[in-house]
Order: C-alpha cells, then structure tokens, then sequence
C-alpha cells in the first residue's frame, strides 16, 4: 500500500453495514401495507358487518313469508270456486285456441323456411342488378336524360339485367306437415329470377298476415288469462274472501299464525299482493349477495344520477329494504329500523324513483359517504346539508314543491301554506301557486281520485281485519293458551278498524269538499289581506 492510500478515508458502504436500517425501512413499508388493507377492508368498511345481519335475518324473514303464504293464501285462492271458474276459462280458450295457433304458426314456420330459400338463391343476381341499375341510372344522369329508359347509352345495362331476371333458378326448402313439430316436408322450385324477387316481396307480405292472425286467433286466451291474474291480483290482499271459503283447520291455522305475529304484520306480509315466483326472486336475490371480507364493488348499492351535476348516493349499501317489493316491519328485523321498508314506500316511490332522484337529494345527509353513520348523516363537523330530523323531514319536499299549491302527503307543508292562503299572506308575499286557479283545479281533481282509491283499499283492510282476529278465536279450539291473545287482538283490530272508519268518514268529508271546491274554483275572486272576522274576534274594544 503506497503512503497516500493510507491517507484515503474508509468506504462506508464497505466498511459498515446498513441491514439493520434496511430491514427497519422493510418493517415500516410491511406495516404500512397492513394498515392500509386493514383501514380498507375492515376500517373504512363498517356496512360489510350490518350487510352481513342484513342477509341473516332477512333470508329468515322471506323464507318464513313464503311458506305461509303458499298455504294460507296463494293454495287457498286457487281453490275458491271463482278462481275456478276463470281458470276453466283460460283452458277452454286454450283448447279452442290451441289447434288454430298451431295452423298459423305453421304457417309462419313454413313461409319463413321458404323465405329463407328464396334469399339465399337471388342474393348473388339482385346485387348485380342492383349493380346496373346504378350504372344505368348515372348513365342516364350523365347523358342528361330525366328518364333511364330513353337514355341510349343505358340501354346495354337495362338488357343485362333483363338477361339476368330472365334466368331459371332452382331453390328447396323443408315444411312442416300438420300435426308434427320437425319438418318432414321437401319441396323445390324453378322459376325465373324476375319472379323469384317478386315472390320474395308476397312471401313477406304473407308472413306478416300471419303474425297478425296470431294475435287475433290467440285474443281469446290473452283475454281469459288477464281476467285470471287481475282477479289473482285484486284477491291476493283479501282475507276474508279467503277464510269465508277455507276449513276449519286452515281457520285455526291462521288464527295461531296471527297470534303470533300480530294482525297488521300479518295482513302486511303474508296477505299482500306480492306473488310466490317473485318472492323466490327476492330469495335467490339476497342468498347471491356477497357479504364476505373480500373486496367486492358490488357491496356496495350506489345510485349514479349524472343529468343532476352527477349526483352520487350510496345510502341503500347500509339501508338494503327501503325499496324493498315485500314490505318489511322493523319488527321483522330485530325491531332495527335501519333494515326497515321505507315507511311511505308505496305512496312516494310511485312519483319519486329512487334511481332518478337518489336518497340525500330530499332526506340531505352526505349520500356518497360509506365509512361511518355520522359521515352519512352528514353529522359531522362543517357538513352543511345534514339529515332532516324524523320531524322534520318534509323539509326536502319544499326544495322542489315549494310552489305546489297541495302536496299529497306533505301535511305539515299543507298546514303552512294554508295559513299562507287563509291569512292573505300572499297579498304582499307573492308567491307562485295562489293565483293560478287552473293550477288549484287540477291539484284538487287528482285529490279527489286519489281519496276515491284510498277508500276502496281501507274498506278492503277493515275486512282483513276482522277476519284475522276471527281466525285467532278459530285457533282457540286447537290451543286454549291463545284465548287471552285472541281477546287482545279482537280488541285490537277493532281499534284499527274503528280508526280506518274515522278515516274513511275523514276522506269522504273531504271528498265533499273538495267536489264543492272544485265546481267553485273556477269563480273564485281574489281575496287579499287578512281575514277581518278573525281580527274583530281578537280585537277588545277600548273604553
């Protein structure tokens, strides 16, 4: 080593080892990693725990909802003597139907295979004329003849394709003889071209008759089924019409199904219009739903709205039945409101699809949030659009409605702006919607059918109800336990009955008023300022 080497400084990379900070780094990068996994999966993903409730207890709830039903309504209805009737209708319309759709369709079978055979030999020579034709016609447009035939010089081009509609052709093709399913039938032609093209065009004509005649010859059957299901439809809520003809096993049968779950929950789920095929759908549905820990986008329920500013809403992730077909108590979940059927579902999801306005755009909240409660609620700290209290949440209708004179369901907004009316607030506060009596007209005529609707549905339940509590007192044969509870649901029911007719009388009330109100509104006189009776009423004379 010569003696400026001593005087050069040791190598750090060589003479010391850096392992003990490399595997520190290693460490602090292998840690960070599991933070982030977690935080993701399980941290930041609190609605895979209440999915995963959700799934339990639901499957519990439509499995129980199905089997009921299957005997204690949907069997029974198939057995009552109208049902039978409207069912031997549809098979005799199937039967009187069935030999002349076979005919038709047969038909139609045939003229298609030959349709078929006719294309296949004319494709080649109708490109070629359709090939001249245009030779022909931009001759005749360049010679300046308004008429192809008079041109000359498109003349060779007219003869060629004459030539080729002249030439015989042979095309086959396999029929179905009456009364089989597979084609057994050969048959062939020859024809000109020319014809075949023709042929072409009827074939298709014919065709079409057919399809038409289908329709027709089938009218009777569309027309007994429909009359099947509507019955089916209109029935399947109707308990008494199902207990009036049922034995007394099936009575009792009920009654203790009723005592158990008591009478609205039970007119809710077993006795609704929601029909055994769908109620497997739902099943298949939610045993498919992915509750594992694994990542998965489909988790998580999203509502993208992109004609409104791209509006996002992930609020059904963690509320999976508010738009549920089979309404869902809370009661029937544990009693948690949260896996709860949206209470109003019926009457606002008919005018509000959820897939076109979202949840937080009327209930507010931050509807894109999915990693706490309070995010979602918009409780957090500097969140503007919070969640409207339960008593309060009207507040999102005005946000759209604030100028609809009545607004179905919005009693508290109706109240304020009937005062707005009644008090002649609107004579300095002008606001659109209290002097539009056109407006006014067609708010009350919707109104009123609306209230002719929910009085046939309210008769409807009155009976469901007093056939529910009369089943309980049938149970009582099988079960003497029951007889106390048969008393308390008797004594039930007839509240909610006696309350259904307080609010019957209530629309019918209304109703009247309405009628009264509406052939007026057209003659009403603008009446501003305040009500004078009101203020003298108040008023103490001085003195």
């Amino acid at each position: 080593m010569s003696e400026n080497d001593s005087n050069i400084p040791p190598d750090p990379i060589y003479a010391k080892s850096l392992s003990l900070p490399i595997f520190i780094a290693s460490l602090a990068v292998l840690g960070a990693v599991v933070l982030a996994i977690v935080d993701d999966v399980w941290l930041r993903r609190p609605y895979i725990a209440i999915q995963s409730e959700w799934k339990s207890l639901y499957l519990d709830y439509l499995r129980d909802v199905r089997d009921v039903r299957e005997v204690e309504v949907n069997e029974q209805l198939r057995q009552l003597d109208r049902f039978q009737a409207l069912e031997a209708d549809v098979a005799a319309a199937a039967a009187q139907s069935r030999e002349d759709v076979a005919a038709v369709q047969r038909d139609i079978f045939n003229l298609d295979a030959e349709l078929k055979a006719v294309l296949a030999a004319i494709t080649s020579p109708r490109s070629e004329i359709a090939a001249l034709g245009y030779e022909a016609e931009h001759a005749a447009a360049t010679a300046g003849f308004v008429r192809v035939p008079d041109c000359p010089e498109s003349q060779p081009y007219l003869a060629e394709i004459e030539a080729i509609r002249a030439q015989t052709v042979t095309y086959s093709w396999m029929e179905r003889a009456a009364g089989e399913v597979e084609p057994t039938v050969a048959r062939d032609e020859e024809t000109e071209i020319g014809l075949l093209i023709e042929r072409m065009l009827e074939i298709q004509n014919e065709k079409a008759a057919r399809q038409k005649q289908v329709a027709e010859v089938a009218a009777p059957l569309t027309a007994a089924t429909a009359a099947r299901e509507q019955w089916l439809s209109q029935n399947l809520a109707n308990l008494r019409l199902i207990l009036d003809n049922a034995g007394s096993e099936l009575r009792a049968a009920v009654g203790a199904r009723v005592a158990e779950v008591g009478v609205e929950r039970y007119l809710d789920t077993q006795v609704t219009s929601l029909r055994p095929e769908q109620l497997d759908g739902i099943i298949d549905y939610v045993e498919s739903f992915n509750t594992g820990i694994r990542i998965d986008p489909a988790t998580i329920q999203q509502i993208h709205i992109p004609e409104t500013a791209n509006w996002v809403d992930r609020c059904e992730t963690c509320h999976l039945n508010a738009r549920a077909e089979l309404p869902v108590p809370a009661a029937a979940m544990g009693g948690k409101k949260l896996f709860a059927s949206h209470p109003r579902r019926d009457e606002l999801f008919a005018r509000h699809d959820p897939k076109r306005f979202g949840c937080s755009m009327c209930h507010g909240g931050n509807g894109i949030a999915i990693t706490s409660t309070e995010e979602a609620h918009g409780l957090n700290k500097h969140w503007l659009a919070r969640l409207y209290p339960e008593e309060n949440y009207e507040a999102g209708c005005v946000q759209c409605h604030v100028e609809d004179t009545y607004l179905e369901g919005g009693e508290r907004i109706n109240k304020a702006k009937d005062d707005f009316r009644h008090f002649g607030c609107w004579g300095c506060h002008k606001m659109t919607g209290y002097d539009d009596e056109t407006e006014r007209a067609r708010g009350v005529a919707k109104r009123l059918q609306n209230i002719e609707d929910a009085i046939v549905a309210k008769t409807t339940r009155i009976d469901s109800l007093g056939a529910a509590a009369s089943a309980v007192f049938d149970a009582v044969d099988e079960d003497d336990s029951l007889e106390d509870r048969a008393d308390e649901l008797s004594a039930s029911s007839k509240i909610a009955a006696s309350a259904l007719r307080m609010e019957i009388a209530g629309l019918r009330t209304e109703g009247e008023a309405l009628r009264r109100k509406l052939s007026d509104l057209y003659k009403e006189k603008k009446k501003v300022g305040p009500n004078l009776k009101d203020v003298r009423a108040r008023c103490v004379p001085s003195g």
